[in-house]
């Protein structure tokens, strides 16, 4: 009896391992046809350099041949979706959930791009999905909150706004999510406040359009059209930094994204991420002067000036009559002292570009500084004929008629600047510290209200202003 039962379930154990064996071979076996099947058709490549091709194709083999087929249609679908081929990369991500549903990354991309075509529930669940697994990636929860308010679900915008302040608090995107979700609800005075410190507290006028209206909606007309003035018709909204978008990149073949990205890198404070994507840009196209223009211009923010003068230099080569390159080469020559070749270089400049507004306002500082009066002024007011919708040249002028005693002369152009933009921080500074200077109150309090008015001044400034009209009239202004 002891032995038949043994024997019993020896047997059951060798039926249970025949199952296990040949469920995990039929599930395997759907595995490995759900990859094969995932590969897209391959889209045309003709304008990309071979080694996307290579790339691809050593994929598909990898997949074909099962060898650590996840990981290749990983690497397929970022190939795709760097490259902006969003339907293959659709295709891989797809599959990728199903069969590597451990790794986040797959469903974060996939979400990416279902809310590119307007998939939006189906991006949101992913991005839940995302969340579950990886609940501080901040990233994710900014953009579940965009999807939200693109649906008009402004409540729970609201839940997944705040829960991502609980993470990084007083994160700029989080905060304006909830201004927006705020605006929405007419809860203006609320909305206002988070703008407002957005305004202040960013290096950009990050929510400036909409605190606009947001002055509306309060009554306040005449500081919404402050605001207004700032921005136009431009929100300055950026997308927040996210790692794992910007790694897409490293798989990037086309020059175009590649400077996008590294511009909005630079301009956000990554300067050495920016410097790598535009690298990229030019290796993969080095006679597009844009791109070593592009790429010049962040090595000059770094002060890099000795490659950046190299790359500048391309430039003039590659495209001479493209005059803000001379700008900068002669900017960099006049900063490391280097007198006689700024002069050089602006000469040059000019010869190839003899209708560049900034290169004739370049020389007519030049001439200033050299005390050549009348030939300075000649070239101020070339600049100005060039380009006179804009205030630098009549500020710059105004300031050198000034320094001439050319009084009257110099107010003419303040008053032409602005026309040529209205409400010129500059301008405004210029005109209240002259009103202050010949002792005319009601002229000083006239500007230092306009001044006030112009968030464009620094506070910092204005309180500068203030004080100098105290000490000269032994009163405050207002």
């Amino acid at each position: 009896m002891k032995r038949t039962l043994a024997w019993i379930t020896a047997a059951a154990a060798v039926v249970a391992l025949i199952i296990a064996v040949v469920g995990w071979q039929r599930e395997t076996a759907d595995r490995r046809a759900l990859l094969v099947a995932a590969r897209p058709v391959q889209p045309d490549l003709a304008r990309f350099p071979p080694v996307l091709r290579q790339r691809i194709e050593a994929c598909e083999r990898r997949i074909a041949a099962d060898d650590e087929a996840p990981a290749a249609l990983g690497e397929l679908g970022r190939l795709y979706h760097a490259n902006g081929f969003y339907p293959e990369a659709t295709q891989c991500y797809a599959a990728l959930v199903r069969v590597d549903p451990s790794e986040p990354k797959w469903a974060y991309c996939y979400a990416t791009l279902l809310a590119t075509v307007g998939d939006i529930e189906p991006a949101q669940d992913m991005l839940e999905r995302v969340l579950r697994r990886v609940p501080d990636y901040l990233p994710a929860r900014i953009r579940l909150g965009q999807l939200c308010i693109s649906q008009g679900r402004f409540a729970a915008a609201t839940e997944v706004f705040a829960a991502a302040l609980k993470i990084t608090p007083n994160n700029p995107h989080a905060t304006y999510g909830l201004a927006r979700c705020d605006y929405e609800a007419g809860r203006w005075e609320q909305a206002r406040e988070r703008l407002d410190w957005l305004f202040e507290n960013t290096k950009s006028h990050f929510g400036a359009d909409l605190l606009a209206r947001v002055y509306e909606k309060l009554g306040q007309d005449d500081r919404a059209a402050r605001y207004r003035a700032i921005t136009g018709s431009t929100d300055f909204y950026s997308d927040p930094v996210d790692p794992w978008m910007d790694d897409l990149l490293d798989d990037c073949y086309d020059p175009y994204p590649l400077s996008v990205a590294g511009g909005r890198a630079a301009f956000l404070g990554e300067i050495e991420a920016g410097l790598r994507r535009l690298e990229q840009a030019v290796a993969l196209e080095p006679k597009n002067a844009q791109l070593h223009f592009g790429l010049a211009k962040v090595q000059y923010t770094a002060r890099d000036y000795t490659n950046a003068r190299e790359h500048f230099e391309r430039c003039t080569v590659l495209n001479p009559e493209f005059p803000d390159p001379w700008g900068y080469l002669f900017v960099i020559a006049t900063t490391v002292g280097n007198a006689r070749e700024a002069e050089r270089t602006l000469a040059e400049g000019l010869r190839h570009c003899p209708k560049s507004p900034a290169l004739h306002l370049h020389r007519a500082r030049m001439l200033a500084a050299a005390g050549q009066a009348d030939e300075a002024i000649r070239e101020f007011q070339t600049s100005i004929q060039l380009r006179p919708n804009e205030a630098a040249a009549y500020v710059e002028l105004a300031k050198f008629d000034f320094s001439l005693g050319r009084v009257a002369e110099g107010l003419v152009e303040l008053d032409r600047a602005l026309v040529a933009e209205p409400e010129h921080p500059a301008v405004l500074q210029v005109r209240v510290m002259h009103a202050i200077l010949t002792a005319d109150d009601a002229a000083a309090r006239q500007w230092l209200r306009r001044a006030a008015a112009q968030p464009r001044i620094p506070p910092e400034d204005l309180e500068k202003l203030k004080r100098a009209y105290q000490g000269k009239f032994g009163r405050p202004c207002f």
